[in-house]
């Protein structure tokens, strides 16, 4: 297939729009963030801060991800515990918004009559509203909203769930066999965290 151009107003809406969703998602959700341990989190701070006295065979890549944390002490876990969350919901909102941005638009009569290419994402001037619109849609959802402000697991899960997604996405547009091995290793990633 033919690769986007890179001087196409395509760029904006497919490489810069999700990183700058992202960085205004973390900024909601950091100032809105649960500053100590909740009813949903206190099983997993409690995993993550070796409180539990139990080796952690469910989650391994959660509990390799939050190793580092302990290192901060037991009276800042919590709270550097639902940063990382709410960094990883930014994330999960940004690779939404890029999944939607690169997924092909509907061709109208005069597009196939020009000849253009089929399965490019959509060129029109309005090209940012989509990913706009279907971050909003997520990331004020909420529920999304409630698991992005306390630590549960849900978003790493869901964050290795979206990246898979966007491997393929990403393989329909440049169909890179890069983008099938990411794929693969992203999913044995989340079977091993949560088959």
């Amino acid at each position: 297939m033919s690769e986007i151009n890179t001087e196409s107003p395509r760029r904006f809406a497919t490489r810069i729009l999700p990183w700058l969703i992202s960085l205004i998602f973390f900024a909601i959700y950091l100032a809105t963030l649960n500053r100590w341990v909740s009813a949903n989190s206190l099983g997993l701070v409690a995993q993550i801060s070796g409180w539990d006295g139990q080796v952690p065979f469910q989650s391994p890549l959660m509990w390799l991800i939050t190793r580092p944390l302990k290192l901060l002490g037991d009276q800042n876990l919590p709270l550097a515990a639902n940063v990382m969350t709410a960094l990883l919901a930014a994330l999960n909102v940004g690779l939404l918004a890029r999944c939607v941005a690169i997924f092909p638009a509907d061709r109208t009569h005069a597009q196939r009559i020009r000849g253009q290419i089929e399965g490019l994402p959509m060129d029109a001037p309005l090209n940012w509203a989509p990913p706009i619109l279907a971050a909003g849609l997520l990331g004020f959802q909420l529920t999304f909203w409630e698991n992005a402000t306390v630590v549960t697991g849900e978003m790493l899960n869901l964050f290795l769930f979206a990246m898979a997604v966007r491997c393929l996405a990403q393989y329909r547009l440049d169909e890179r066999d890069l983008r099938l091995q990411q794929f693969a290793f992203v999913v044995g990633l989340g079977c091993a965290n949560d088959w």
